[in-house]
């Protein structure tokens, strides 16, 4: 039975939601602030996790961290059901965090679809997930690779080079469900990685992570516009790791599309990226 965590103020949104997620088969814990929210979220995992649009950006992200540290693949939605808002910079600061948005006209159906496809992907059970490091020097590389096998996902390799991990994907398209690849490398950089995997019909489908340092937005933002799926700033931390692994993990197992962001959002994506040190 999938378990759910609802997060919101108001009570008939709540009753509704609550009452469709029993008629699917959820256990729900609906509770309407951050404190109760984070106990159950740090008590046990959730496979699901809706939170209501009148919650604050900080409280989101601590919610769905505590969320993500008992399980990295459980999908985070804020959701609208009143009249749609300009959210402009919460939307990408929304979508560099690993959380959905769901709003419009739409939106209730919306609820019981994300419902009933969290509760079909609880039945078939997870899938293998692989991962691929691209790092041009060993060591870091090597470092990677141990931080993502010490946070449970013990089938990783690394290659040294954007042409080696072509090859090992084209070998078998379906074999890494996710790739992390460094920006600054010699020969194919982390971009043109992206560009190539993006552009290849059997591979445009996998998450692709970047590893980037603080510093300048333009590099990461290429990437970003180029297809990445997310980021990780160098050295990269558990839960950071966990936050991006986890989203690919969801995008693999809904085959959602794998770019982060879309067209057009790169003046926002830069004041959100500026706000986090980036320059």
């Amino acid at each position: 039975m999938p378990d759910l965590l609802l997060l919101t103020t108001d009570n008939q949104t709540s009753q509704a939601i609550t009452e469709q997620a029993r008629e699917i088969g959820y256990r729900v814990k609906a509770v309407d602030n951050e404190k109760s929210a984070l106990g159950w979220a740090s008590s046990q995992p959730f496979d699901l996790a809706l939170i209501g649009v009148d919650f604050k950006l900080d409280s989101v992200g601590r919610v769905s961290q505590a969320l993500w540290a008992m399980n990295p693949t459980t999908p985070v939605i804020v959701f609208n059901l009143a009249t749609p808002q300009n959210l402009g910079r919460d939307r990408i600061e929304l979508t560099i965090m690993g959380v959905d948005l769901i709003e419009g006209l739409d939106a209730a159906e919306r609820i019981n679809l994300a419902l009933k496809k969290t509760s079909e992907k609880k039945k078939m059970g997870s899938a293998k997930f692989e991962v691929l490091v691209v790092e041009d020097l060993d060591s870091p590389r090597d470092i990677i690779c141990a931080f993502v096998e010490h946070i449970g996902y013990p089938t990783v390799k690394g290659v040294n080079s954007a042409d080696s991990a072509l090859k090992e994907l084209e070998t078998d398209p379906h074999h890494f469900q996710c790739v992390i690849t460094d920006i600054n490398m010699p020969g194919v950089n982390g971009k043109q990685l992206i560009e190539l995997i993006r552009k290849h019909k059997k591979l445009q489908h996998i998450p692709i992570v970047v590893l980037t340092a603080y510093g300048t937005a333009d590099n990461l933002i290429e990437c970003l516009d180029a297809g990445a799926s997310g980021f990780l700033v160098k050295p990269p931390t558990k839960a950071s790791l966990n936050r991006e692994l986890g989203r690919a993990m969801r995008l693999i197992q809904n085959n959602e599309n794998p770019r982060l962001v879309k067209a057009g959002d790169a003046a926002q994506l830069r004041e959100v990226l500026a706000t986090k040190g980036f320059q």
